[in-house]
């Protein structure tokens, strides 16, 4: 059986690099073929010793060339096996695994067959820096991981002699981010003071937090490390808004605090709404509220009519006067509200007309001839502010005319005439009521009345003028007969025969006091012409 010439190799002169490559020490190589050259010696001289004769060994020995050769590659062999071995770098871990954020990171190592020679290490990329060697310690820093991904590296270490080894660094990315409690607000139309907080995941060193608005009605009141207070102003634009606060962390991150406003249209409640009014007018007054007020708007009145007067505002109320209705006519107006220019609304006021009456009791006056002081009532309805009663005559005989609170008073002078008269009182309430008081006074009554003729015969169809005397001579006389469809009689004292028959033809003073009368016989006429009396005609 055939010795084993290769022996067991040793593990303890193994080490795994950062490559992972077995490297095996020098001097190993050499002892083991020193260990094979000696044994083929050591075969050698026993063959030659040996009464059996090796072919093999006597090969080798008829060979003397061959046999210096072999001396001398043992004795090269020998010098190789003095050498020291090769140092090897060892670290604890072939990779090394960190978060974004700038981090200190520390690897030990350690070298075998070292010389005291001095060990170095370097990095691939910038973003890991300030390396530094105590011991068997290697330090160095990791760079904040801004480049938007992952990201690997590697740090070498070197020693004379020694395979370098390297160690991989992976770091990991994270996007920062910043939260907002609450993310939006919405707000009536009045606005007011608000605020919200932030926090910022995954942060970056040296970055900060920017506030900003563009929208006028938003204001930024102060910030500070993670809230921020803002004002809100009152919607004044006639529409619902949106806005926005935008915080930036740096080139990192950007959020919007979004805000909403409602705009609420400003109204005027009126109570009462309305108002009627007679024809004679007054002072009114009505309240106001304003529903959804606004900062920067007032309430402004105004009327629409000059009969709607002194119209004035003051805190939630409204006060004015109606002139009275002398128009004629109903009347409508308003007073108008003005709220700054959001709103407008109209109070509506109605008023009545009615036409002024003067009543009179009694409305008329007998009087006799001789006159006599004659006093009336009066009552104005619908009466007028502006306007006075006044009164005047049409007659001179009417005297002495006064007009007391509720009575008229006035004097008749005597009436020597015989005939009667009649005059008027003529009674205005300025230009919206008229009324007329009459006044009929008596003629002086009649001493004497006769006529012409007692008595008459007449022929049908003919005509005879009565002639009647009275004292006065101005009386005013009354004519009948009291058989008008036999004879006739017209007020001037023409009679007119008309039927055959008999009549009394009557003449009296109106002034009463007289009469008289003549008796007539219509005939009928007997051929020719006959004489028809005094005068037929006059």
């Amino acid at each position: 059986m055939q010795p084993n010439l290769l022996p067991e190799a040793r593990p303890d002169l193994i080490s795994w690099s950062s490559n992972s490559r077995i490297n095996i020490q020098q001097h190993c190589y050499f002892s083991r073929l020193w260990i094979i050259v000696f044994n083929y010696l050591s075969l050698f001289l026993k063959a030659y010793r040996s009464p059996y004769q090796d072919p093999r060994i006597l090969l080798l020995m008829s060979n003397s060339t061959i046999i210096r050769t072999c001396l001398i590659l043992l004795f090269a062999l020998q010098l190789l096996a003095c050498k020291e071995p090769a140092p090897i770098i060892k670290v604890s871990t072939e990779s090394v695994d960190v978060n974004y954020l700038q981090n200190p990171v520390s690897i030990q190592f350690s070298i075998e067959n070292a010389d005291g020679k001095g060990i170095t290490a370097s990095a691939l990329h910038s973003w890991v820096h300030d390396l530094d060697i105590k011991q068997d310690v290697l330090s160095f820093i990791v760079d904040e991981n801004n480049s938007g991904g992952e990201r690997s590296t590697t740090v070498t270490l070197e020693y004379p002699g020694a395979v370098p080894v390297s160690v991989r660094i992976n770091q990991s990315w994270s996007a920062a981010k910043i939260v907002l409690t609450p993310a939006s607000a919405n707000w009536e139309y009045t606005g007011g003071n608000g605020s919200f907080t932030f926090e910022i995941i995954c942060p970056r060193e040296g970055a900060a937090v920017s506030v900003n608005c563009e929208n006028k009605w938003i204001d930024i009141v102060s910030r500070d490390d993670n809230r921020v207070d803002y004002a809100i102003a009152e919607n004044n634009s006639g529409s619902d808004r949106t806005g926005k606060i935008v915080l930036n962390y740096g080139s990192f991150a950007t959020v919007e605090f979004l805000v909403s406003q409602k705009w609420s249209a400003p109204e005027i409640a009126l109570s009462p709404a309305s108002a009627s009014w007679e024809y004679t007018g007054g002072s009114g007054s009505f309240s106001f509220d304003i529903v959804n007020p606004l900062s920067d708007a007032d309430i402004s009145v105004h009327s629409n009519c000059n009969w709607i007067a002194e119209v004035v505002s003051s805190n939630h109320g409204v006060s004015y006067t109606v002139l009275e209705n002398n128009s004629g006519s109903v009347r409508d107006g308003k007073i108008v509200l003005n709220y700054g220019s959001y709103t407008v609304k109209e109070f509506f006021i109605h008023q009545s007309w009615a036409q002024s009456v003067i009543k009179l009791n009694p409305t008329y006056a007998e009087v006799g001839y001789g006159g006599e002081l004659i006093e009336f009532s009066y009552v104005i309805e619908n009466p007028r502010n502006s306007a006075t009663l006044q009164g005047n005559s049409d007659s001179d005989w009417i005297k002495e005319l006064s007009i007391l609170d509720s009575r008229i008073r006035f004097q008749v002078q005597g009436n020597n005439s015989g005939k009667s008269r009649t005059g008027h009182l003529y009674i205005d309430y300025g230009s919206y009521a008229h009324s007329t008081f009459d006044i009929i006074q008596n003629g002086h009554p009649s001493s004497v009345m006769s006529l012409n003729l007692s008595s008459l015969e007449i022929i049908l169809n003919s005509h005879y003028q009565l002639i009647a005397t009275v004292i006065p001579e101005d009386s005013e006389l009354e004519w009948t007969s009291s058989a008008p469809q036999v004879a006739s009689v017209q007020q001037n004292g023409l009679v007119s025969a008309l039927s055959k028959g008999e009549a009394t033809i009557t003449v009296k003073s109106k002034a009463g006091g007289v009469f008289a009368s003549c008796k007539v016989v219509v005939s009928p006429p007997t051929g020719g012409t006959e004489d028809m009396g005094e005068e037929i005609w006059k």
